[in-house]
């Protein structure tokens, strides 16, 4: 399977640790959700997707602690949020994704300081992220420092 006509969603799978299987996926025609999957770790699986055309959420994953599979992904043309991913160190494999794309990000509730090397120069207008722990956005996703709260990090 190498596409998706609309939505592809993989939650409530408390025993899924893997997304592999997937490996042949390189767009999804409406949104990715990736949600309550307790046990999974990665999303490698999805290491040949480069499109989805809508939303991408992460959001509680309680063993989640890696997204570089998605470091192919160039475009969403939706929102990207990311949330409530307990062990999710930092945002690497998300900097691929072209910032007009994207038209609001939201990164919210992740237990750790996440951090996203910088790759690219450029800016997201249509931001919107509520940010109660420290972060480090690449250029390519910065947001307006003024609508962020006070971080060593930033």
């Amino acid at each position: 399977m190498t596409s998706i006509g609309g939505q592809f969603r993989v939650y409530k799978n408390n025993a899924l640790a893997s997304l592999s299987g997937l490996d042949s996926l390189n767009s999804i025609g409406e949104g990715l959700e990736v949600w309550d999957n307790d046990a999974l770790m990665s999303l490698n699986g999805l290491t040949n997707l480069a499109s989805i055309g809508g939303n991408l959420a992460v959001y509680g994953n309680a063993a989640l602690i890696d997204l570089t599979a998605l470091s192919n992904l160039t475009s969403i043309n939706g929102e990207l949020y990311v949330s409530d991913n307990t062990f999710l160190p930092s945002l690497n494999g998300l900097d691929s994704i072209a910032p007009a794309t994207i038209s609001s990000l939201y990164i919210t509730k992740n237990s750790q300081p996440l951090h996203l090397r910088c790759s690219k120069r450029a800016s997201i207008y249509k931001t919107a992220a509520l940010l109660p722990y420290p972060i480090m956005l690449p250029a390519a996703m910065m947001c307006h420092k003024s609508k962020l709260p006070a971080s060593p990090h930033l």
